[in-house]
């Protein structure tokens, strides 16, 4: 199913566009958006990073530009509608990948800067850190 982006006022930056271009855009964000309707399977407790967000984040873009709303490029107008809908597509991560991180050298220095989440760790009933403590962790 392909993502309204003609209602993003972003959108129109691409007027210029080839057909060709506009349709890669269009894919592009048709491949993002299911993604980042799942990041919320990663980290449950995290603010909503969706598609409602990528969209609010390139409605605010538009907002910024206000008045240049029209002076984008195609190019930049792609790569601004890009950036939004791609910009937290890195958080979505299967759980056990997620679990690795205690792997990273960064890990032991945040349970020795963070007590109660080493207490957390320490106190884990299956060896594994709380989904919660690696959310703490990853923020």
């Amino acid at each position: 199913m392909a993502y309204d982006l003609n209602s993003l006022r972003l959108w129109s930056a691409l007027k210029g566009a080839t057909d060709s271009q506009r349709a890669t855009v269009q894919q592009l964000v048709d491949f993002a958006a299911p993604l980042l309707d799942r990041v919320i399977e990663t980290f449950p407790t995290y603010t909503l990073h969706d598609t409602t967000h990528a969209r609010n984040v390139a409605e605010l873009m538009a907002d910024l530009l206000g008045t240049r709303l029209a002076d984008p490029t195609p190019l930049e107008g792609a790569l601004l509608i890009l950036s939004a809908f791609f910009h937290d597509i890195g958080m979505l991560s299967a759980h056990d990948d997620l679990i690795n991180v205690i792997a990273e050298p960064e890990w032991d220095d945040f349970l020795t800067t963070h007590p109660e989440a080493f207490l957390t760790v320490a106190n884990a009933a299956d060896q594994k850190p709380p989904l919660a403590t690696v959310e703490q962790y990853c923020r």
